[in-house]
C-alpha cells in the first residue's frame, strides 16, 4: 500500500482529493507527529460550529477509519497541533485518502508577544460584550462571546460573561451550564463557581433556587 508524508512548517496544507465518503473503512492509517513531541491534537470539520475534538497527543497513529467516525458527516477537516509555549500550527486535510498518511509538524516556540497580542485583544472584545450587554444588546452580545468561544474554547471568562447574560435574560439552565464551563476550563474562577453554587441547578432547572421563608 502507498505511503504518503508530508512535513510543513506552513499554516495551511491540502491533501488529497478523494471523497472520503467512499473511504471509511479501508485499511490505511493517520499518523500525526511533532517537533517537539507531546502536542495536543485538535480536529473538525472544516465549516463546523462545533468545538474541535482533542483526538490525542503526538506521537499518534489511527485507523483512517477510526478518524472519520469522530464526525456525524463526511467533509474536509481542520486539525491543529497545540503544545504550551509553542505557536500552534493547522493543517487543512481535505479528504483521506486510500494511502498511509504521515502528518509531520514543526512547532515553532513562542517568543510571548503574540500572546500578550492576543490577551490584549480578549480584553478588548470582553470589554465591548460587556458594554453590550449593559446596553440591553443581549444577542448582538452573545454572538461576539460565541465567537471568542469558537477561536479560544478555553478561555474561562467567555463562559462567565456568557452566563451572567443568560442569567439577566432570566435562561437559567444556560446560565448554569455556562457558568460550569467556566468553573471547568478555571477552577480558579471565583465568580463562576460562587454563581453556579447560587444557582445548585440540576440539569433541568428553571430558575434559581429561592430562600425559604420561616414558618410562622
Amino acid at each position: 500500500m502507498p505511503h504518503l508524508e508530508y512535513h510543513t512548517r506552513s499554516f495551511w496544507l491540502i491533501l488529497g482529493t478523494s471523497m472520503a465518503s467512499l473511504l471509511v473503512g479501508c485499511a490505511t492509517t493517520i499518523s500525526f507527529e511533532s517537533q517537539p513531541t507531546g502536542a495536543e491534537i485538535h480536529a473538525r470539520r472544516l465549516g463546523s460550529d462545533t468545538q474541535p475534538q482533542v483526538v490525542g497527543q503526538t506521537p499518534l497513529q489511527m485507523k483512517t477509519s477510526d478518524f472519520e467516525k469522530l464526525f456525524s458527516a463526511p467533509g474536509p477537516s481542520e486539525i491543529e497541533f497545540r503544545k504550551d509555549g509553542h505557536q500552534p500550527s493547522k493543517i487543512v486535510m481535505t479528504q483521506t485518502i486510500n494511502s498511509d498518511i504521515t502528518l509531520s509538524m514543526q512547532l515553532s516556540p513562542s517568543n510571548g508577544l503574540d500572546d500578550i497580542d492576543q490577551l490584549n485583544a480578549r480584553i478588548d472584545q470582553a470589554f465591548e460584550i460587556q458594554r453590550l450587554a449593559r446596553a440591553g444588546k443581549f444577542d448582538e452580545a452573545l454572538a461576539k462571546i460565541k465567537t471568542i468561544q469558537k477561536e479560544a474554547p478555553q478561555l474561562s471568562v467567555s463562559y462567565e460573561i456568557e452566563g451572567g447574560i443568560y442569567y439577566l435574560q432570566k435562561k437559567y439552565k444556560q446560565a448554569f451550564d455556562s457558568f460550569t464551563q467556566a468553573a471547568k476550563y478555571n477552577p480558579r474562577n471565583v465568580q463562576a463557581i460562587r454563581m453556579r453554587q447560587k444557582m445548585r441547578a440540576p440539569a433541568s432547572v428553571e430558575q434559581p433556587q429561592k430562600k425559604k421563608e420561616p414558618k410562622r
